[in-house]
């Protein structure tokens, strides 16, 4: 709880930028003059390839999949041009997934114990984009080919990410291997690590929205990130690659 209130505090600080201009009219009252607030929705496809870290392990093996996820937002766009501004988001994001690790441990010869782990997981994370934004507007021409007042923008910059919580289950299945005597021991629902994911990550990220009708819009955009979001427990390596496809509305 505690950092998800630092987060509402640090995102609502970036949407504070640009806020000494105030038009009071109607319904916009309460929103600056040359800023849009707006919240979007979104489904996440995920592309992560999933490694093995080399460990104290003598040999290892991980798979995983990330099962489509979903996310919900809101942003605030500051215009530092006609065509050109700064947006900021605060979004939460839900994930889930399996992760497979397979580790061997060879003591001699003639003694070799294996670990194979099964891991089911779900994540809610938050995300600060901050983007630097490039938008167009069209009017009317060619017998109305194009909307009224509907915008194109193009968006491109980092992505901070926070794990908020995570819940996880393992499946353990040990064999030990000594003297030609093999053993096998199976534990379902086993200790948990609590958290797969590491709690913060960054990356980049780049994309298009378009207003299709009086604030309505769709978007789309590709979140790549630099850093390995499994923690180092589950001798797993991935980077963040995702796609996110989804609706917003811009308050008028």
């Amino acid at each position: 709880m505690k950092y998800s209130i630092i987060l509402i505090t640090l995102c609502a600080s970036f949407l504070s930028f640009g806020q000494h201009k105030r038009e009071y009219t109607g319904l916009n009252k309460f929103i600056p003059n040359g800023y849009d607030v707006g919240m979007k929705a979104n489904a996440n496809y995920y592309f992560s390839g999933v490694k093995s870290v080399p460990g104290t392990s003598n040999f290892a093996e991980a798979e995983g999949e990330e099962r489509i996820g979903g996310g919900l937002g809101f942003y605030g766009h500051f215009y530092l041009s006609e065509k050109v501004g700064i947006q900021t988001e605060l979004n939460a994001h839900y994930r889930s997934g399996y992760l497979r690790t397979f580790r061997g441990y060879k003591q001699d010869s003639m003694r070799t114990i294996s670990n194979e782990e099964i891991t089911n997981y779900s994540t809610v994370f938050f995300e600060i984009p901050i983007y630097l934004k490039f938008r167009w507007e069209f009017t009317p021409i060619h017998k109305g080919n194009w909307k009224a007042d509907s915008r194109l923008g193009l968006f491109v910059g980092p992505r901070l990410t926070f794990n908020a919580f995570s819940n996880s289950t393992v499946a353990r299945a040990t064999t030990t291997d000594s003297y030609d005597n093999v053993s096998l021991s199976v534990a379902n629902d086993a200790t948990s690590l609590g958290r797969v994911n590491r709690f913060f990550g960054v990356g980049a990220s780049l994309g298009l929205d378009y207003e299709v009708w009086n604030g309505f819009l769709v978007h789309a955009s590709y979140f790549r990130g630099f850093l390995n979001h499994f923690v180092d427990e589950t001798g797993a390596k991935a980077f963040e690659n995702r796609v996110e496809v989804g609706i917003g509305y811009r308050f008028r």
